[in-house]
């Protein structure tokens, strides 16, 4: 759209470039003496002819004296006669003679020299051939007078007209003045019909009918520009009738008028009366039945009448429109000014043109009629143009919109499936305790393992009831609850300040209370072994323990009669830093009891950078080149593997290999990146697997975040009186950490602590 309005645009302005200035004389004084020398042209009207009505003469006729005395020239002087003007020229010098002769039969001789041949000129309408095109010739004067003789015949009008203004000048202006005549009603029709093609293909997409009536006026500017002036039309078809070229030519004329005014109508439906519309098409129907249906001697007569009542009918709707605009919101609406501006720019160049032709004679062969179209069509098309470019913005906004409200409903959706699947695992953990409490009581050896049991169900009731809580806030933040990971409240932060320091024994003895009942379902049990001297770590402790869970719980589901082992080890800076750039491929290798080599699917570890980039975006890690040692902690079982088309997914939403919902693992990930680790998996079919993650150790820095019963459980002494962390009861029978990370007696590596469920 906005291509067209600037090749509009271009069009206009080349209209108004290629016109030729031409001198008007009325009568041969002012003929005399003219400079012809510097490219001047004259427009010679028919008053400076003398005129032989009723006479067909030839320049030899003129010199033997048979043409009698010439007549006043009046628009009803008759309709065949004969014209001749005799004028002096400098001898020697090559000059050219142009006109347009629109409807008639017409012979022209320079110096008794037949040059041009319009039809064939009779003295009644039998005996003439009318045609219309539009001539030049060229000749060289002579030391005698330049003799110019036109016979001309004119019986298809209702009123014999008289000759049209002849152009005089030297070769090359008369040249010139053609052929830019020609280009610019090539280049007018070439532009009007581009712009009526891309309207209609606008029109047969979206259906509204003032695209459709908005092409058909470019369309008709198009023909109309073919079959006047310059007639173009005659080079593709030398052989058009005149009567075939005279209708379609006024067709066209008529069919722009109407164009233009229903398109104003669709353009405002609401604002123009009926009645402005219905005698637009009863005046057009009028036209085109006298075109189809009468001769030209009647319908050339009431046809500029009709023109001029469209004329009319359309500074009628401009003034309505007009005054609706400037009363209504619409006066700020660009659109609506451009088209009342395009459509004001045709009747001011229309009224030019008029003036021009009747009085000045200046740019004579400038049709400011087209000129005046192009404004209105490019006026129009821009406001076309701003109008689609306003429901273009229109529609991106919405579809960013819709967008966003998918990628929250996404979130939301993925929220929910998260906290729907970590709401198992306590409910699997509650239901294995109290249906063994129950056996207990049942068979009356309640002891203090039964108290134990209690407190866990109670603590993995106040779990669910944070998942629970959370479900239940999504009706109100849920972008900004779904975008926390599982199991942790809505709209809390993670930070270094928002988690504790944890022995890694301490969360291995809970994992093994927690997993007893349900490993024991299937005949396993659990062995946990944390180094001596292994750091604590700095994380979140409802969301690793939920990890640990996990990873337990998946384990027994594809192990049956065997151990599942928990092993830590500690990393250098160094070593994590070569990790999380795509280094070594399990973190806990060296702990593998069986030192098997498997299938290894580096799933997570390195995968562009993500590390780096979840640890610099929130937080965990501090700044990416804030290296810290890491604990890497692995699950590993001997149990049915994962199939290998599987390992490098397996991390993925959805990806499971029995049928689950598949997110526990992709739980498992988001959690321990969001700590500033690493998880990855190593596995074969038929030899187990092995997942191993990795965790930050607590710094120096971080020692006073740690609960008293977690230093007692590192190998340090809690303050006086401290039996337990805050706000949370003392738990009997947990198993404690006995060697600190620097207890001198435990090198690391070598000694373990052994917990077994």
């Amino acid at each position: 759209m906005i291509a067209v309005c600037v090749m509009t645009l271009a069009m206009i302005v080349l209209l108004l470039l290629t016109g030729t200035r031409a001198h008007r004389v009325t009568n041969t004084q002012e003929l005399a003496g003219f400079d012809y020398a510097e490219g001047g042209i004259v427009r010679i009207e028919a008053s400076c002819f003398d005129w032989f009505p009723s006479q067909l003469l030839t320049p030899e006729d003129f010199a033997r004296g048979a043409q009698g005395r010439p007549q006043p020239i009046t628009r009803e002087s008759g309709q065949y006669g004969t014209y001749r003007l005799v004028v002096d020229l400098p001898a020697g010098q090559v000059y050219g003679l142009s006109a347009y002769s629109a409807t008639y039969a017409q012979r022209l001789w320079v110096n008794g020299v037949l040059l041009s041949q319009v039809g064939v000129p009779g003295v009644d309408a039998a005996s003439t051939t009318p045609k219309t095109s539009h001539y030049a010739v060229f000749f060289t004067a002579t030391t005698e007078p330049t003799e110019i003789v036109i016979q001309r015949s004119e019986f298809v009008h209702a009123h014999g007209g008289q000759l049209y203004p002849q152009f005089l000048g030297m070769q090359a202006s008369i040249k010139a003045m053609v052929d830019r005549g020609a280009l610019r009603g090539a280049m007018l029709s070439g532009f009007m019909l581009l712009a009526g093609l891309f309207l209609l293909g606008f029109f047969f997409v979206s259906r509204r009918a003032r695209f459709g009536w908005f092409a058909l006026a470019c369309l008709a500017i198009m023909e109309r520009t073919l079959f006047t002036d310059q007639k173009l039309i005659m080079v593709l078809f030398p052989d058009l009738g005149w009567q075939a070229s005279h209708r379609i030519e006024s067709a066209g004329t008529l069919s722009f008028g109407l164009c233009v005014l229903l398109y104003l109508v669709q353009m405002s439906p609401r604002r123009l009366p009926r009645a402005l519309t219905w005698a637009g098409v009863g005046f057009s129907g009028l036209g085109f039945g006298l075109l189809l249906l009468a001769p030209s001697t009647v319908y050339t007569k009431p046809i500029p009448f009709l023109q001029l009542v469209y004329v009319g009918l359309l500074l009628w709707a401009f003034v309505v429109l007009a005054r609706a605009v400037w009363k209504s919101e619409a006066r700020r609406n660009t659109e609506s000014w451009l088209v009342l501006g395009g459509a004001a720019g045709l009747g001011a160049l229309v009224v030019a043109d008029v003036v021009r032709y009747s009085f000045t004679g200046q740019y004579d062969d400038l049709n400011l009629t087209q000129a005046g179209m192009g404004v209105f069509v490019f006026a129009n098309m821009l406001a076309l143009a701003l109008g689609f470019s306003r429901a273009e913005w229109s529609l991106a906004a919405t579809q960013q919109e819709v967008a966003e409200l998918a990628r929250r409903e996404q979130k939301r959706r993925a929220f929910l499936a998260d906290v729907g699947h970590e709401m198992r695992t306590p409910l699997t953990v509650m239901s294995a305790y109290a249906q063994y409490t129950r056996a207990q009581l049942e068979e009356g050896t309640a002891d203090d393992d039964t108290r134990d049991n209690l407190n866990t169900i109670s603590r993995e009731a106040q779990r669910l009831s944070v998942l629970v809580g959370a479900v239940l806030s999504d009706a109100a933040p849920a972008a900004d609850a779904a975008a926390q990971p599982p199991g942790t409240e809505p709209g809390r932060q993670q930070d270094w300040e928002g988690r504790q320091q944890l022995a890694v024994g301490e969360l291995f003895a809970q994992v093994a209370k927690l997993c007893q009942p349900v490993l024991s379902e299937r005949d396993n049990r659990l062995e946990a072994a944390a180094p001596a001297g292994c750091p604590p770590v700095m994380v979140s402790e409802d969301q690793i323990l939920q990890v640990l869970v996990n990873l337990c719980v998946n384990a027994n589901r594809h192990t049956e009669g065997s151990a599942i082992r928990l092993l830590a080890r500690t990393e250098t800076a160094e070593n994590a830093a070569a990790a999380a750039n795509g280094g070594k491929a399990a973190a806990a290798g060296d702990a593998a009891s069986d030192g098997a080599v498997r299938n290894a699917g580096v799933v997570g570890e390195a995968a562009n950078g993500r590390e780096a980039e979840n640890a610099a975006a929130s937080g965990d890690a501090g700044n990416a080149s804030d290296a810290r040692d890491m604990v890497a902690i692995c699950v590993e079982d001997n149990g049915d593997g994962i199939r290998p088309d599987l390992l490098p997914y397996i991390f993925e939403r959805g990806v499971s290999g029995d049928g689950s919902a598949g997110l526990g693992l992709a739980i498992c990930r988001d959690v321990v990146e969001s700590h500033g680790g690493t998880i990855t998996v190593e596995s074969a079919p038929g030899e187990g697997t092995r997942i191993t993650f990795t965790l930050p150790a607590a710094g120096p820095d971080q020692s006073s975040a740690a609960r008293p019963d977690q230093l007692a459980a590192a190998g340090h002494e809690p303050p006086t009186g401290a039996t337990g962390g805050p706000g949370k009861p003392e738990e009997p029978g947990r198993p404690a950490d006995p060697a600190g990370p620097n207890h001198p007696d435990q090198p690391e590596h070598h000694e373990h602590q052994e917990v077994s469920a």
